[in-house]
C-alpha cells in the first residue's frame, strides 16, 4: 500500500487511463487502483485496535472461531470509519471522473459533467451557464455526499456506536441540554 501512495494519485489516473485507453472500465479501474490503498489501510487500522478489546477476548475465551469473532464481532464494530469513508472517496471518484473527462480523457461514448464543463468552455463569455449548470451539479453532488459522511459519523456518536473519525468532539448540545435540564429538574431531590 505504500508503494502506490507514493504516486499521485491524479497523475496515476491519468496514466493509466491513457494506456488503457479511454472508457469506462479504465477509468473505473484507475480510480480503484488509487483509492483502495486507504481503505486497506483504515480496515486493518480498526481491526487491529479492536482486536485486543475486552469483548473480543471474551469471545475467545467462549471458544469462537476466529472467522465468527471477525464476521460477527469485529467487523460490524469497524464498519463506521469504512462508511464515512466510503462516502468521501465516491465523491471524490466523481471528482476524478469529471476531471478526467473536462481533460478529454473520458469515454467519448459518454456524457459526463466534466466533458460538459470542457465543451462549453469555448462559449464562457457568451453561453456562461454551459458551464455553470454542470459545474454546481458537481459541487452539490460531492457536498451531499460529504455531508451524508458526516452525519452519518455524528449519528453513530450520538447513539454510542462508535464513529469520531478523523476528529475529537465534545459531547453533543442536545445531551448537554439534556443533562443541564435534568439537573435543573432533579436539585430538590439532592439537598443543599
Amino acid at each position: 500500500t505504500e508503494a502506490f501512495q507514493t504516486i499521485p494519485p491524479f497523475v496515476f489516473v491519468i496514466v493509466v487511463v491513457v494506456i488503457a485507453r479511454p472508457s469506462i472500465r479504465s477509468i473505473i479501474l484507475a480510480i480503484a487502483l488509487v483509492s483502495w490503498p486507504a481503505v486497506a489501510r483504515l480496515v486493518r487500522a480498526e481491526f487491529i485496535a479492536l482486536r485486543h478489546r475486552e469483548f473480543v477476548q471474551g469471545c475467545r475465551a467462549v471458544g469462537m472461531g476466529d472467522l465468527r469473532i471477525i464476521f460477527r464481532q469485529i467487523l460490524p464494530n469497524a464498519l463506521a470509519p469504512i462508511i464515512v469513508t466510503a462516502s468521501i472517496m465516491v465523491a471524490t471518484a466523481i471528482l476524478t471522473e469529471s476531471a478526467l473527462a473536462f481533460l478529454g480523457l473520458g469515454d467519448a461514448n459518454v456524457m459526463s459533467w466534466g466533458s460538459m464543463i470542457g465543451a462549453g468552455r469555448e462559449m464562457l463569455r457568451t453561453d456562461w451557464y454551459l458551464t455553470a449548470i454542470p459545474g454546481i451539479a458537481i459541487l452539490l453532488t460531492v457536498l451531499a455526499l460529504n455531508l451524508v459522511g458526516y452525519d452519518q459519523d455524528r449519528v453513530r456518536q450520538e447513539c454510542g456506536l462508535g464513529g469520531g473519525v478523523g476528529r475529537v468532539e465534545p459531547a453533543s448540545r442536545l445531551s448537554r441540554a439534556r443533562r443541564r435540564g435534568l439537573r435543573q429538574r432533579h436539585a430538590h431531590v439532592r439537598g443543599p
